[in-house]
């Protein structure tokens, strides 16, 4: 049952992926594909390593780490190609 679990996961992250490279190639804003390139590979790899947390048990430690680095860094970087692409500050913005 943890194997079918793990594999449910595995495929559902690795669609996720697909899923959002393909919506990225797609036209339209380059922002708006960036964020839904940015959360579909968020959600796919934390699935991923889910499953991968289900089939290796003995290496959940190290597993958790990669994706603790991976809710926070995957939206971070998101954040920063995005804005960056967008022109920095918004114009209601002041410093």
């Amino acid at each position: 049952m943890i194997s079918v679990a793990s594999a449910a996961f595995l495929a559902l992250g690795t669609f996720c992926m697909i899923w959002g490279t393909v919506r990225f190639c797609l036209p339209g804003p380059l922002v708006v594909r960036i964020q839904y390139l940015g959360v579909s590979d968020t959600i796919g790899a934390v699935l991923v390593v889910g499953g991968l947390m289900l089939r290796f048990p003995g290496e959940r430690l190290a597993l958790g780490i990669a994706l603790g680095a991976l809710l926070l860094w995957g939206p971070f970087i998101t954040f920063v190609l995005a804005r960056g692409l967008s022109g920095g500050l918004d114009r209601g913005d002041r410093r």
